[in-house]
């Protein structure tokens, strides 16, 4: 099969499957290879010169290869996700959200809660208990936070648990978003945010 004029067409896949590998996103990299799999295949069915079996055989290679990308970059997103979810949240330098004439001693966690502040200097430390379960609870693995705590909706279903920050849905609605390294957010099922956790320094 000779490259022709007419294959330039096909050209036009490179720039899509370079813009899927670096794509943040899942869905448009999916569209990104989609495309480029269809104008290749497309570029092959145009060369009638080659007998039918030929251009199929090579269209269902270009298919093959198109799918095999597709679990590699669902597997690499997968990993990534997870890799989110288990990271450390790391103090960012944030200004303090309330003032306070209270001292923060070296290698100790300002917990801010409201207008209150509360000083932690020992861990694992439990902020909030409930019937004798830890609700919300604070380690630390040298300068990082860990966080474990359980999220509830308003009828008492457990929507969403978090680890040492490894984080389990209660139900298949429910997600976590990691905005930067330093913040914590859990979606629950009804799409709401049932806790914002930021780690400031």
């Amino acid at each position: 099969m000779r490259i022709e004029q007419r294959d330039a067409l096909a050209f036009l896949a490179i720039p899509l499957i370079v813009a899927a590998f670096k794509a943040a996103n899942a869905a448009f990299a999916t569209l990104c290879l989609c495309l480029a799999g269809t104008i290749i295949v497309f570029a092959i069915g145009r060369h009638e010169e080659l007998p039918w079996k030929n251009r199929l055989a090579a269209g269902a290679l270009v298919f093959a290869a198109d799918v095999a990308a597709l679990f590699y970059l669902y597997r690499m997103d997968a990993a990534r996700e997870f890799r989110e979810q288990v990271a450390p949240l790391i103090a960012a330098t944030l200004p303090q959200p309330v003032s306070s004439n209270c001292p923060i001693p070296k290698n100790a966690v300002a917990l801010y809660l409201g207008n209150r502040v509360s000083v932690i200097t020992e861990f694992p430390h439990v902020v909030f208990r409930a019937h004798g379960e830890e609700i919300l609870r604070i380690d630390r693995a040298a300068s990082d936070l860990l966080i474990s705590f359980r999220v509830f909706n308003d009828s008492g279903a457990l929507v969403a648990r978090l680890d040492r920050n490894t984080f389990t849905a209660g139900n298949s609605a429910a997600r976590l978003e990691r905005p930067d390294a330093s913040h914590l957010v859990v979606i629950d099922d009804r799409a709401r945010r049932a806790i914002s956790e930021s780690a400031g320094s």
